[in-house]
């Protein structure tokens, strides 16, 4: 059995490059590392990058635009909260050549700029947007909403991109309940 027999796989089919990007920050991205690793063993050349709440100057690496950092397994970080590093570091002989996108957080415009210097960087034709949740399908009107603004300004960042073809998944459904979030509300923004 494939683990990742997902309806919008068939959509990734013809996609070169895909950059999967944790679209609320933290650790959205962690939950996608299954279909990073699953689309990697089928074949598709595919990129990490991740919103963080950690500011990039306590990290090394290569500048690509004011709000993205590409960082390795040579980056180093000065402590502190920075699980964005985790990838490149903590793969063992694998993260040899992994890297990953660290976007800063930052407004839309500044984060649509930082996308497009990640797409044009890595010739990106297919985007997916990692919720590590479900608040990123929030309307604003619900009781408890999580932390959806990271979320908002990816989404609005992504949608803007010149790239073929755009996704949002959510994964990790039942962790925003930490955040106040009534899973009835994600459930109901689902169409049937």
């Amino acid at each position: 059995m494939n683990l990742l027999n997902l309806p919008f796989l068939s959509e990734l089919e013809s996609a070169k490059s895909i950059l999967l990007a944790g679209a609320g920050g933290g650790f959205d991205i962690f939950s996608g590392l299954p279909l990073y690793f699953g689309l990697r063993a089928s074949g598709k050349k595919v990129h990490l990058a991740n919103l963080s709440f950690s500011h990039l100057e306590a990290a090394t690496g290569t500048r690509l635009a004011p709000a993205v950092l590409e960082v390795t397994a040579d980056s180093q970080w000065r402590g502190g909260y920075f699980p964005n590093i985790t990838c490149p570091t903590g793969f063992g002989n694998a993260a040899r050549k992994c890297r990953s996108f660290v976007l800063e957080k930052v407004g839309c415009i500044p984060l649509l700029e930082a996308y497009r210097a990640v797409v044009k960087h890595l010739d990106v034709d297919a985007i997916v947007l990692i919720d590590g949740g479900t608040d990123s399908l929030m309307r604003g009107d619900e009781a408890g909403l999580g932390t959806p603004e990271e979320d908002i300004a990816s989404i609005a960042a992504a949608d803007d991109l010149d790239v073929e073809k755009k996704f949002l998944v959510c994964l990790g459904f039942g962790v925003d309940s930490f955040h106040g979030v009534c899973h009835s509300h994600a459930l109901k923004r689902w169409p049937i």
